[in-house]
C-alpha cells in the first residue's frame, strides 16, 4: 500500500517523490501565512494536513511544507481528489 500511494503522490504532484515505504510526504508550498491558518483553510476543503511550523525546533527555515499522510484515506480515488486540491493550493 505504501509503495502504491508513494507512486501516486509522485505522479500527481509532479515528481515530489520520497522513500517508497513512507506513509507521509512533505509538499513544499509558497504560502507565507501562519501554519495554523493554512491548516484551517485546507480543513474547510475537507483536507487535514500539518504545516511544517508544527515541527520547528530552534532556527526557523524560510522553506514551508505541508505534511501529507498517504495512509489515512480509504481509497486511491480519495487520495487523488485530495492531492488535486493540494496541488492547486501549493501550485506544484
Amino acid at each position: 500500500k505504501a509503495i502504491r500511494r508513494q507512486r501516486q503522490m509522485c505522479k500527481e504532484t509532479g515528481g515530489n517523490c520520497g522513500h517508497p515505504y513512507s506513509f507521509f510526504r512533505w509538499l513544499p508550498i509558497a504560502d507565507t501565512r501562519r501554519g495554523a491558518e493554512i491548516e484551517q483553510e485546507l480543513l474547510t476543503h475537507g483536507i487535514r494536513v500539518y504545516h511544517s511550523d508544527r515541527f520547528l525546533s530552534g532556527h526557523h527555515e524560510d522553506a514551508r511544507y505541508l505534511r501529507i499522510a498517504l495512509s489515512t484515506v480509504d481509497t486511491e480515488e480519495t487520495l487523488s481528489r485530495g492531492l488535486e486540491i493540494l496541488r492547486q493550493y501549493a501550485q506544484v
